[in-house]
This record gives C-alpha cells, sequence and structure tokens, in this order.
C-alpha cells in the first residue's frame, strides 16, 4: 500500500494555469503532474550533490567609495540602489 501525505503550497494564478496546461496536455491529473515533477527535481539534486547546486548565488562586489554605495534616482522617481555593498 502506498502511504499517501497531503501537502499545500501557495501558487501565483499564472503559475497554477501553467501547470494546469501541462497536467492537461499529458493527460494527468494537476496533483500527479506536480509530484512527479517534485520527484525528478529531488533525484537531480540528490544525484548532483551539494558540490554542485543547480542555483549559485554570486557574492555582492565590494564598493570602492560611499558614492558607489548610494541610493540613486531612476528617470520614473524610483530609487535604486546600488548592486554592491559598502567596504
Amino acid at each position: 500500500m502506498i502511504s499517501k501525505h497531503a501537502r499545500t503550497a501557495r501558487i501565483a494564478p499564472d503559475v497554477l494555469n501553467l501547470v494546469k496546461q501541462a497536467a492537461e496536455l499529458q493527460g494527468r491529473s494537476v496533483s500527479d503532474f506536480v509530484v512527479s515533477a517534485a520527484q525528478e527535481a529531488a533525484q537531480r539534486a540528490v544525484k548532483d550533490g551539494p558540490d554542485h547546486p543547480p542555483f549559485r548565488r554570486r557574492p555582492t562586489p565590494l564598493c570602492r567609495t560611499p558614492a558607489e554605495s548610494a541610493t540613486t534616482r531612476t528617470g520614473f522617481g524610483t530609487r535604486q540602489r546600488s548592486p554592491c555593498r559598502a567596504v
């Protein structure tokens, strides 16, 4: 007998529509599609191991001057922070 465990996930409406469409194209239920996709992703993650993470964050570059780390204005009146952090 297969053990069943329920999980709940918050998903954006556009992502849910995409998942529903993909499941329908494959003739599967949304639940079956999601479980299968999660299983495939988990198997890849375990196979790749901790030395090969699929997404590795790049270190934040250091700023040489305080001006480089200052907030600047964009053309629409919004503020944008520099991509570097102060030394």
